[in-house]
């Protein structure tokens, strides 16, 4: 692991998983997943229990390409015998997210002043996620708690969406893509990210990582140790570890 210093700046670009890296969504998904059972259903299962299921089927190496969301609804569905497609599963859940995403969810401590920093700074940001397009254009267009402190449509210069990729993570697609669109080289770049198979990608891709603590990745932290460049808790710890001052206003 290596000591974050101010080098860290000569970096030219800056790229960003979303949700559970710059966003504090992961526990959400959990109580979503269990309201829907228990408000529909009548079934109560722990959101931990939720989460290992959700993991296991997001994180198996069978299911790295094709729709793995449209895998998990349908195994969902299956393992609690809801008697619905999977297509509705989505829909009771994506009813509940969309609200509480647009109203609830926010950026984590430091992600917005360390993004306009950045982009004060002149520095190229890119977001190479898993998330939905759907999802990822609440964030940018709709959410107001978040467009205020850190508008994503200004700061952002490159995005690459689940939509975007054939192979999910922990395959490098989607930092080679967000890579090319940008125009950077490997060397060039840094990497937040929170999960061990966002860290994979973006170290087979080539490029130094930083790991940003999650809570939904605390099981995973001792191999991210072994793999990651650089770990923070947050960024605000960043912020202050670099010397940066918290901006005034936002990026024109």
């Amino acid at each position: 692991m290596k000591e974050i210093t101010g080098k860290l700046l000569d970096k030219k670009y800056f790229i960003f998983d979303i949700d559970g890296t710059l966003v504090d969504s992961m526990p959400m998904w959990n109580l979503i997943d269990q309201k829907v059972l228990f408000d529909n259903f009548g079934i109560a299962v722990a959101a931990e229990d939720i989460k290992a299921f959700r993991d296991s089927i997001l994180y198996d190496d069978r299911h790295v390409s094709g729709d793995i969301y449209a895998i998990y609804y349908e195994e969902f569905v299956k393992l609690f015998n809801l008697g619905i497609t999977g297509k509705d599963f989505k829909r009771l859940r994506y009813n509940l997210a969309t609200h509480l995403s647009v109203y609830e969810l926010d950026f984590k401590n430091g992600a917005p002043e360390f993004l306009n920093v950045l982009k004060m700074l002149g520095k190229k940001i890119g977001v190479a996620t898993t998330t939905t397009r759907k999802q990822y254009s609440i964030y940018e267009d709709l959410n107001q708690k978040m467009i205020k402190q850190a508008p994503l449509k200004k700061i952002v210069d490159a995005v690459v969406l689940c939509e975007d990729v054939t192979r999910k993570k922990p395959d490098p697609e989607a930092y080679l893509k967000v890579m090319q669109m940008l125009g950077a080289k490997p060397e060039e770049c840094i990497v937040f990210e929170d999960s061990l198979n966002g860290v994979m990608a973006a170290k087979t891709a080539g490029i130094e990582v930083c790991s940003v603590y999650d809570e939904s990745a605390r099981n995973e932290q001792d191999v991210i140790a072994k793999i990651a460049d650089y770990k923070v808790e947050s960024f605000s710890e960043l912020v202050n570890t670099l010397g940066l001052d918290k901006p005034q206003g936002q990026p024109e």
